[in-house]
């Protein structure tokens, strides 16, 4: 009887130390240390809530991303405009010096003051992301999950600049041919003084646009990437194996079956050699 109680007891061990052995080594090559619910039912639980939530960071971090390349798309389409109404406002200066200039010279900047309006208005029509067209008046940019957002309005040379002098409101489409204040027209003053003011409206909304993208997007961004490592490191802490533990583990674990292996190989062979290897002669006899 003690024999066969011997022989049951080294088969159930054998049977418990490939259990753990067949865990440790699960853990060991998934880097996972819950990889079944009954391992750990409340820390996969906990993981699970933390898994949610970093799959919410990582969405809003990469619509965050997305929301900032908006961003730099219509600043650099601003940018251009700007540039153009720059060189417009120099070429009003030079209109305004009536004395010395020909007709023919005013005509050449008038074509050139109608080119800048053209492409000015080409850009801000064309300028778009992801095939949205950006100054259309539909467009406000997000800065994330409980901020505000930026509208980025209408625009066109028929709304910049819209400046009023003596009693009318004009805007700087007026500054082209056949308009109101064409530069090879009589009013050259008052046409530097409205595309001053679309060259200053274009600067202002750049502005906003950098304070926006700084102020909003870049702080919520900032937030969401380290809120994330937080969660991820926690995350870690319930949900990964650690190595060096489980390596001790794995290899206790082997220990112990290879020595309960080689008792069963004993036993197989000859009984009496498993009562030596424990101790338990004298009593066998």
């Amino acid at each position: 009887m003690i024999g066969i109680s011997i022989d049951i007891g080294l088969v159930n061990m054998f049977g418990r130390t490939q259990d753990l052995l067949a865990l440790s080594s699960r853990r060991l090559a998934t880097g996972d240390r819950i990889n079944s619910a009954w391992e750990d039912p409340a820390g996969l639980i906990a993981s699970e809530n933390l898994e949610a939530q970093l799959a919410a960071l990582e969405a809003e971090s990469r619509a965050l991303e997305r929301n900032d390349a908006v961003a730099r798309t219509a600043e650099a389409a601003l940018a251009e405009v700007g540039g153009m109404l720059v060189e417009g406002e120099g070429l009003a200066v030079a209109a305004a010096n009536t004395g010395a200039m020909s007709d023919a010279e005013r005509a050449a900047i008038q074509l050139e003051m109608d080119s800048i309006n053209q492409s000015a208005e080409r850009t801000l029509r064309t300028a778009s992301f992801g095939g949205t067209p950006l100054f259309n008046g539909e467009v406000a940019i997000p800065a994330g999950a409980g901020g505000g957002s930026f509208d980025l309005g209408m625009l066109s040379v028929s709304t910049l600049g819209a400046t009023d002098i003596g009693g009318e409101v004009y805007s700087q489409r007026d500054t082209s041919s056949g308009e109101a204040l064409a530069l090879n027209g009589d009013r050259p003053g008052a046409a530097q003084a409205v595309i001053g003011a679309s060259r200053r409206e274009i600067a202002t909304l750049r502005g906003a646009i950098g304070a926006f993208q700084r102020n909003e997007i870049g702080a919520r961004r900032a937030a969401v990437d380290t809120e994330f490592v937080n969660v991820s490191q926690a995350n870690s802490l319930i949900r990964d194996t650690d190595y060096a533990s489980e390596m001790v583990n794995f290899a206790r674990t082997q220990t112990l079956a290879d020595s309960t292996r080689m008792m069963l190989t004993f036993a197989n062979q000859r009984p009496e050699n498993v009562f030596i290897a424990l101790g338990l002669e004298s009593r066998r006899l």
